[in-house]
């Protein structure tokens, strides 16, 4: 089991440090949190249960290049790091130094993330906390600088705009925080790696007259069949398989998710959506690829 910070996150933390220490460099030795996103956008605010969060801050010492965890059940602790979002011990999945900041990737241990949980970050008997705000955006897929999403054909090679999704096409497409709307069937416990049989998939919730689900689609329509579960042998990491609709034309498509809250399900009555941040993926057709 490896997790590893990619050029896409090391670009995106090294902006993120640089916006939050213009307001002057911690004293050293002082362990200063200066945010906390999700692991997938770095939009800034908590993620959901069993999500992957990241935490940039400042203080840190001893961390060579990136050290990960490097079995299962994740560590409490790297480096003599540990981090607490509202008391409880977040699993580790690896810190980095990025010179001009510190990162944190960790699993998010409470179940019902508040404005209330303190996220304490603490190493050698030093600490710093911050109070950070529920998310204001929905973060979701992993993204590339390029605004590309993580996604894989079903062989398991790469979506890339040299090797675009074809209409009609299953994909496999990459995110976390996907546990806002729906609960999750054969959980794992925290800091374990999602099972591969049975499937961990994102349910529909029945609850005091309300029905709560998720799904995703390919540029704002009703599209193709989609399916989410936690991504097997992984930990924090949501899989959603989703179909191109067969009339998509060529160029980039946009898959957002879409957490639904309706008082009647069929047919749906008084639903309040909400909408993810969105990630481009490369669609062109048979006919129009050229010859290799």
């Amino acid at each position: 089991m490896r997790a590893r910070a990619t050029p896409a996150s090391c670009a995106k933390a090294v902006l993120f440090c640089t916006l939050f220490l213009i307001a002057g460099p911690a004293a050293t030795a002082e362990i200063r949190v200066l945010t906390v996103t999700d692991s997938a956008t770095f939009t800034p605010g908590l993620p959901q249960y069993l999500s992957l969060a990241t935490i940039f801050c400042t203080g840190l010492t001893g961390i060579s290049g990136v050290q990960q965890a490097v079995a299962y059940p994740l560590p409490y602790e790297i480096a003599g790091i540990s981090v607490t979002v509202g008391g409880a011990a977040a699993p580790l999945l690896a810190v980095a130094d990025l010179q001009s900041c510190q990162q944190i990737n960790m699993q998010m241990p409470a179940p019902f993330p508040s404005t209330l949980d303190t996220v304490v970050v603490s190493q050698s008997g030093q600490s710093g906390q911050m109070l950070p705000p529920l998310a204001s955006q929905w973060g979701v897929f992993f993204v590339a600088p390029s605004g590309y999403v993580a996604a894989q054909h079903l062989d398991y090679s790469l979506v890339t705009p040299d090797h675009p999704a074809q209409p009609g096409e299953t994909l496999a497409v990459y995110g976390t925080n996907l546990g806002r709307f729906g609960g999750i069937g054969d959980q794992p416990k925290l800091g374990y790696p999602s099972p591969t049989f049975p499937l961990a998939p994102l349910m529909t919730l029945r609850a005091g007259g309300t029905t709560t689900f998720t799904y995703a689609t390919i540029d704002g329509g009703p599209g193709g069949s989609s399916n989410i579960w936690l991504a097997p042998g992984l930990v924090g990491v949501f899989q959603v398989n989703i179909q191109i609709p067969s009339d998509t034309p060529d160029g980039d498509s946009v898959i957002i998710a879409v957490g639904s809250r309706c008082s009647q399900l069929n047919p749906p009555v008084g639903c309040t959506l909400s909408y993810s941040l969105g990630g481009k993926i490369p669609v062109r057709s048979t006919s129009s690829m050229s010859p290799r």
